[in-house]
């Protein structure tokens, strides 16, 4: 009988100095974590601009702010598929 894979966890940080994403990935068999997965990726420079002129904006369109989370939110979907990838030989739930 195969014993069954451990549970995995991604998680993904963006610090407050905003220089990158860092991205990882854990199992926790036996309640201990153990990292199995980890890499830091810096913002493009044009995502990075953006979203400091959003941090410094005293208000902003909404459709401004949607369109720079949806960027966001694209870049960490990129770096949590380039993640999974590294990790072809755990299985992933």
């Amino acid at each position: 009988m195969n014993k069954p894979s451990p549970d995995l966890y991604i998680g993904t940080m963006s610090g407050t100095s905003m220089n990158g994403i860092d991205v990882c990935a854990i199992s926790m068999s036996d309640r201990t974590p153990k990292l199995i997965a980890f890499a830091s990726y810096n913002y493009p420079p044009k995502l990075s601009a953006e979203l400091f002129e959003l941090i410094k904006a005293p208000s902003m369109h909404l459709d401004t702010l949607a369109n720079s989370t949806f960027k966001l939110v694209e870049r960490l979907h990129q770096l949590l598929s380039v993640l999974k990838a590294s990790m072809v030989s755990v299985q992933i739930k």
